[in-house]
């Protein structure tokens, strides 16, 4: 029987929460006679009408779905334990976007008290100040969550231009400061640029180039990602004024299709500009020209650099481009090609031979030379050259761990980074030239707790097609096998990118308290460089599901869980492979928790920002660009009749990266399919969107996953319920 809200709670939240709070089950979904039918596939879609924009239906039902699960882990005794636990983790500090100083004056974001990052100043002399508080800026309404999600410094460090979101939405407005009084200007406000995308300076510190979305007028009903463009601004001056320089149709020596992102790179350091083009890829297209003819929309650009040459980090130094090219080589090689003035780039020179036992991830330019991060079986090393190619030089490094940010300006000398491992504390360092060790820069935070007692043990686990696949178990010293606790098994297989060594006290919380928490290193990644990636993208995405099968097995046959502990964790393009291997061997989990997933691929052309997904998916307009995101679809996988694990899905109303009806239509298919009896619950937040990224915010989300995890998966010993 089909049970429906009253008409008010389908076309508002207003006391919804009361009505789903007093019900004995979630409100079930209506469907529709609907399918799509292509290239010999016929794919029933009985959800469809969740799709689109302002669906004040789907809108509603989302709302009520999500009151119900929050007056359910309301409910909950140990929510509370939970809450007070993570809050007082999440109330230490934490640096996050250090820039290289400019001038003598370093800049970065603290997080602190639970909140989001604050833009900070350092001086030559030590001291310290505050840019910009985004929370500030709410007037205390607590409405919608101000962030920062980066920001770029002039050359002259006397102004910082800013990435301001609110409510989680990643649409920014870039705001200018004035480093000295922290004032802002009212004309350089640019409103509608995604958060990644930062200001490039130009060396008069008086202009930038920046890349936005397309206006209003021209912007595609279903997709507002594609065609973004490059324009200049004139500090000053009206951004309604503001030129364009690069967009597609533009200029006939620089093509480019609607889903591809435009970065224009104006540097001094070079007297070429070098304009990079890419997407949801790890691979990207480069061009060069002139400096001084780059702002032109008639500029000559050649392009030197397409995506068959598998390039997948650049670096301009003078007229030396340096790339990492994993083209025959997958844990990658760094060349080097020569720019000429008339658009002719010389011959690729081999500078760093490819290492077997470590893949190149990351460079640096800056004006001593050339630094290199490479990624060796998890933890990082850092290489530093001479121009134009020496032999490479090891940095020594305090401990083993990972540097998640290297930074350089290529008109000063050495780098800053920071470095952290599983159970080591994010730490800033710098490295300045002729230095044989790093200085700590005294930014970082001490550890918010004792995790003395914790550690992380590597092992792999054999995948179906007997591939050993990384998996990596954090747990207590003290733990003895086999152990009755609830592992926590987390993977995400996207895009090439690897889970490397991350502090994360949240996680550490949950070891603490007696679990494991364990990463599936699947296929997908780049863990095991670009063959990794390519084995698990695509046609091969399945590959990743069942590395994250075989880890979960792994577990139970290691000692660590039953079978009936292990809850599947993942998010955004990890829904494919969580959601993959839920509805594959739903009987592999106890419980599963999806943040923002992507959880019905095959519908991409129907959602924002899903043609940027089609190099690492595919394209469904084509043959096996369906039958590629058809076969991996967990929302097309769920079958009637089925004893599905216990779900929460976590969804942010604002998320422009991954559509929220992913989650409806697939928490809805589950809702009618299963026959377990376990709950498929909804964590809604309405000022968040793809992920939360305030401390305090994380903290209660974190909570609540925490707690639907010991409902769903209880654990006999007493460790969990001190």
């Amino acid at each position: 029987m089909i049970r429906r809200f009253p008409v008010a709670c389908l076309l508002t939240s207003f006391g919804c929460a009361a009505i789903a709070a007093t019900m004995n089950t979630p409100p079930a979904a209506r469907t529709v006679e609907a399918q799509d039918e292509a290239f010999g596939l016929r794919l029933p879609d009985p959800y469809r009408w969740m799709e689109g924009e302002g669906n004040a239906e789907f809108d509603g039902w989302l709302r009520a779905e999500g009151a119900y699960g929050r007056a359910q882990l309301d409910a909950e005794p140990r929510l509370k334990f939970w809450r007070e636990r993570l809050e007082a983790v999440a109330r230490a500090g934490v640096i996050n976007r250090l820039q290289q100083p400019m001038k003598g004056r370093i800049f970065f974001l603290r997080a602190s008290e639970g909140r989001e990052g604050v833009l900070m100043v350092r001086n030559a002399d030590g001291s310290e100040r505050t840019l910009l508080d985004p929370g500030a800026q709410q007037g205390g309404s607590g409405a919608l969550t101000a962030a920062i999600t980066g920001y770029s410094a002039s050359p002259d460090g006397q102004r910082v231009a800013v990435n301001v979101q609110r409510g989680g939405s990643e649409l920014t407005t870039i705001e200018v400061l004035n480093v000295d009084d922290a004032s802002s200007a009212p004309p350089d406000t640019i409103a509608d640029v995604w958060g990644e995308f930062q200001a490039g300076w130009l060396p008069d510190g008086k202009s930038f180039v920046y890349t936005q979305l397309a206006p209003p007028a021209e912007r595609d009903a279903t997709d507002p990602m594609l065609d973004m463009r490059v324009r200049l601004h004139a500090l000053g001056t009206s951004p309604a004024a503001d030129p364009v320089v690069v967009r597609r149709g533009l200029n006939p020596s620089v093509a480019l299709t609607p889903n591809e992102f435009p970065l224009l790179d104006v540097s001094e350091d070079s007297e070429f500009a070098l304009l990079i083009i890419g997407g949801a890829r790890p691979q990207a297209r480069a061009c060069f020209t002139r400096r001084a003819a780059a702002l032109r929309p008639d500029a000559k650009w050649s392009c030197p650099v397409d995506y068959d040459d598998n390039v997948q980090g650049l670096a301009l130094h003078h007229d030396q481009l340096y790339l990492t090219s994993m083209k025959g080589h997958p844990n990658g090689q760094l060349l080097r090609r020569q720019l000429a003035a008339r658009g002719h780039a010389g011959p690729a020179q081999v500078v760093i031979r490819e290492d077997e036992s470590a893949v190149m991830t990351g460079l640096a330019v800056a004006s001593d030379g050339l630094y290199v991060r490479r990624m060796r079986g998890g933890p990082d090393e850092l290489l530093r050259l001479d121009y134009p190619g020496g032999a490479p030089g090891r940095v020594g490094l305090p401990y083993s761990g990972a540097i998640y940010i290297l930074n350089a300006d290529p008109r000063a000398a050495g780098v800053v980074f920071t470095l952290q491992g599983w159970t080591q504390p994010r730490t800033a360092f710098r490295v300045s030239a002729g230095d044989t060790r790093p200085g700590d820069l005294h930014l970082g935070a001490d550890s918010p707790a004792d995790y003395s007692g914790i550690t992380a043990d590597e092992v792999t686990a054999a995948s179906a097609d007997g591939t050993e696949v990384p998996l990596t178990i954090i747990h207590r010293r003290d733990a003895q096998r086999p152990l009755r606790e609830i592992a926590m098994l987390e993977g995400y297989g996207g895009y090439g990118i690897s889970t490397q060594p991350y502090f994360d006290p949240m996680a550490l919380e949950w070891v603490r308290a007696g679990h494991v928490f364990a990463y599936a290193h699947v296929r997908g990644g780049g863990e095991k460089g670009d063959r990794w990636r390519i084995a698990g993208s695509g046609p091969a995405k399945e590959r990743g599901v069942e590395d994250f099968i075989a880890c979960a097995q792994a577990l139970t046959v290691l000692g660590w869980a039953d079978r009936e502990r292990i809850v599947a964790f993942g998010g955004s393009m990890g829904g494919v492979v969580v959601g993959g291997a839920i509805t594959r061997q739903p009987q592999a989990f106890a419980a599963a928790a999806i943040q923002s997933g992507i959880l019905n691929p095959a519908r991409l052309l129907a959602a924002k920002n899903g043609a940027n997904q089609f190099a690492e998916v595919g394209d469904p307009r084509t043959e096996a660009g369906l039958k590629s995101v058809s076969a991996m679809d967990p929302y097309l996988r769920v079958k009637a009749g089925t004893a599905y694990p216990a779900v929460l899905l976590v969804v942010g109303v604002n998320d422009n990266r991954v559509a929220p009806w992913n989650s409806g239509k697939f928490g809805a298919r589950l809702l009618a399919a299963s026959t377990s009896g376990k709950p498929v619950w909804f964590r809604l937040d309405a000022d968040m969107g793809h992920f939360n990224t305030a401390q305090a915010a994380l903290s209660r989300e974190q909570a609540d996953i925490y707690t639907f995890a010991e409902r769903e998966a209880p654990a006999p010993s007493s460790s969990a319920k001190e």
